[in-house]
C-alpha cells in the first residue's frame, strides 16, 4: 500500500502492480512445491489434481481485460493487473493454508 501511495506516474503504478502480481505467482509456486514435498499417496494426488485444474482454468478466468469487463487504456491495464494479483494471492493463501496444517512454522518465499 505504501508503494502504491508513493507512485506518482502511471508507469510507476503499473510497475508496482506487475511486481506484486509476480511475487504472488512465485508464492503460489513455492507453496505448491513445498506442499508436494510434505505429502504422499492420496493427499499428493489430490494436491496435484487441484493445482492442475487451477492452472488449466487460469487463462480463461484471467483472460484479457476487455473479456472481463475491464476498461481500455491505462486504467484498464491497472485493473487487469490488480485482478491478476488478487487471483494469485488467493491461490497462494489456499496453498499456504494447507501447508500450515502440516508445518505451522513455514516461511514465505518472499523476504525483504
Amino acid at each position: 500500500a505504501a508503494e502504491a501511495e508513493d507512485a506518482a506516474t502511471t508507469r510507476e503504478m503499473l510497475e508496482i502492480s506487475r511486481k506484486y502480481r509476480d511475487l504472488w505467482k512465485e508464492e503460489v509456486d513455492s507453496a505448491y512445491q513445498r506442499l508436494l514435498s510434505m505429502v504422499t499417496g492420496e493427499a499428493y494426488d489430490q494436491i496435484k489434481k487441484e493445482q492442475s485444474q487451477w492452472v488449466a482454468q487460469t487463462p480463461g478466468l484471467l483472460g484479457s481485460g476487455e473479456e472481463n469487463g475491464v476498461g481500455a487504456g491505462t486504467t484498464g491495464i491497472l485493473e487487469q493487473m490488480n485482478r491478476e494479483m488478487v487471483y494469485y494471492r488467493s491461490r497462494a493463501a489456499t496453498l499456504y493454508s494447507q501447508l500450515y496444517q502440516l508445518d505451522p512454522t513455514f516461511t514465505f518465499a518472499y523476504s525483504e
